[in-house]
């Protein structure tokens, strides 16, 4: 065995490319040669709390939390290399996507861990004293050109997961794939079917978060990746919509209105909406917003998507096609406000704002002026009773008045708040009471 070098530490991967890219980098990742993991585990230990990273049951590095660092912490590896595993060693499945031999190697030169990696304006390297930059692969050229290019030819078949990333950065970055790795993510996207729903998740996030998350996914679908990771949103693409306020397919119609919700916000829920709002059409055009509630449900589900996530889109959904704004006034404001929700209802009035900018054609100004008047509806009957808790009386009051407890006492609640709904002014508790017992009389 060769004698390890003298330590050396090297800063690497995504904190160089957006250095490059002018950006300020959220995380910053270090290369250590000179000391085996293990020993890096126990020197970095003293430091604060430290865990192992593993890669395919391998330890090749630690994440650890100084008081001193950032509180995701830093991310210290080892070089390594990675080597397709031969039939009969230990492990081998036969699966091309997992069959792989992780050899961490302190004494490994940088070049030799760098040529493993996907892209190459991640395949960089920093030499922390002396400054020096190691780029064998030209990344910051690319970088600078806006260019995605795959380190070796085998990126994506070692794993298709790649491709995946390419769209994230094209999302992210505004990196474009040049011809060849165009090519190649096209070649191995079909086997993204095959990976774990959480990994392709994660990624689908990732490229969500991107300020150019619509070019990101256009790029996903015409290399058939978004076919392969997310079909509910494949049955979208190409279908014409057969509406003179429509300019474009179904799919370019969702991608330009989710590039209207990453121009006015980052909310993770108002873009995942946006993406799904129109899923249901080809299936139930009539009612197409509780048919993609359905739909995006299920498959954010299958993603394994949160519940208090699953639960919010489909909501904003289903609610996206409202019609109070088209002859709006303070009653059918304050309807929607008790349908919606206070929590969500800015959020859907943001989503139909950008559905209706995302159709290729001009909205007529009689529409545009109905829009923003029953925007401002909403915002003027903000504070008026719309919710149960907003009364002036409570289910015991209506007890210890004789409405009898069960469903009935439900119905009455039900039935006075949507009248002080329509009109704020008889929520008056001593009004309220008789009322109540003017619709026990009347059942």
């Amino acid at each position: 065995m060769s004698a390890l070098p003298v330590m050396e530490v090297y800063e690497v991967g995504g904190s160089l490319r957006d250095h490059v890219l002018g950006r300020e980098p959220k995380e910053i990742d270090f290369m250590i040669r000179g000391h085996p993991v293990e020993e890096l585990r126990d020197l970095l230990a003293v430091e604060g709390r430290a865990e192992e990273l593993t890669v395919a049951g391998r330890l090749v590095g630690i994440r650890f939390w100084p008081s001193w660092g950032p509180r995701e912490g830093i991310e210290v590896v080892v070089p390594r290399r990675e080597r397709p595993l031969q039939p009969g060693e230990p492990g081998y499945t036969g699966n091309p996507h997992t069959d792989f031999a992780i050899e961490p190697d302190a004494a490994l030169p940088v070049e030799r861990d760098l040529e493993r990696r996907d892209f190459t304006v991640n395949a960089m390297a920093r030499d922390l004293r002396s400054g020096e930059w190691i780029d064998p692969f030209d990344g910051r050229s690319d970088a600078r050109a806006r260019l995605l290019r795959a380190v070796h030819p085998d990126s994506f078949r070692d794993d298709p997961l790649r491709v995946l990333r390419g769209v994230a950065r094209r999302a992210r970055d505004r990196l474009v794939p040049d011809d060849e790795t165009f090519s190649l993510m096209r070649s191995f996207a079909p086997r993204i079917a095959g990976l774990s729903v959480e990994r392709v998740r994660h990624e689908l996030e990732r490229t969500l978060e991107g300020e150019w998350a619509a070019d990101g996914l256009r790029l996903a679908r015409d290399v058939g990746a978004l076919e392969a990771a997310v079909p509910e949103l494949a049955a979208m693409v190409g279908i014409e919509q057969e509406s003179r306020t429509q300019a474009y397919t179904l799919d370019e119609h969702a991608l330009h209105t989710l590039e209207e919700a990453c121009g006015r916000t980052e909310d993770p829920l108002v873009r995942l909406a946006a993406l799904w709002h129109d899923v249901g059409k080809p299936v139930e055009p009539r009612d197409h917003a509780e048919a993609g509630a359905r739909i995006a449900e299920s498959a954010l589900r299958r993603l394994t998507y949160d519940g208090a996530t699953i639960r919010a889109v489909r909501h904003l959904i289903a609610e996206h096609a409202y019609a109070e704004d088209q002859e709006p006034d303070a009653t059918g404001a304050r309807r929607f406000l008790a349908r919606v929700g206070r929590e969500h209802a800015r959020r859907v009035l943001l989503l139909r704002r950008c559905d209706r900018a995302a159709r290729g054609v001009q909205i007529p100004a009689d529409q545009a002026r109905a829009r923003e008047e029953f925007e401002a509806l909403v915002q003027g009957e903000w504070e008026r009773p719309v919710t149960l808790g907003e009364l002036t009386l409570t289910g015991d009051d209506l007890i210890a008045a004789g409405v009898p407890q069960g469903p009935r006492l439900g119905r009455v609640l039900t039935i006075l708040l949507a009248e002080v709904v329509e009109q704020p002014s008889l929520n008056v508790r001593v009004d309220l009471l008789a009322r109540a017992r003017e619709l026990v009389a009347e059942s």
